[in-house]
């Protein structure tokens, strides 16, 4: 299983991403102060099929926080410059648990 963590630059801040598996994407994105090492069970879960794909958004895990506003917008604003950095250009499935479940 193909499993990788590394940095992203998005709207000028690092951005700390894992991915696990290969196949159709699934994007988790979650809860407030979720650090994505709590989902470590889904992923693998879900990477015996899919590429799934986590992030902790600005501020949080090695993120760093940026100069951008903070609002329920701006992490979908960072998804969409995310997602073709990852080469991701198909649709995903989009999973979101508490304030990701609203940003979804």
């Amino acid at each position: 299983m193909k499993e990788q963590i590394r940095s992203v630059k998005v709207r000028g801040a690092a951005m700390e991403v894992w991915e696990m598996g290969e196949g159709p994407p699934v994007i988790i994105l979650t809860g407030m102060n979720s650090p994505i090492w709590e989902w470590h069970a889904v992923v693998y879960a879900l990477s015996v099929q899919y590429r799934v794909i986590l992030f902790h958004r600005p501020g949080l895990g090695k993120s760093e926080l940026g100069e951008a506003i903070r609002r329920t917008g701006a992490l979908t604003e960072e998804l969409a410059e995310l997602l073709p950095l990852l080469s991701v250009h198909e649709p995903v499935v989009l999973i979101g648990h508490s304030y990701g479940g609203l940003c979804a």
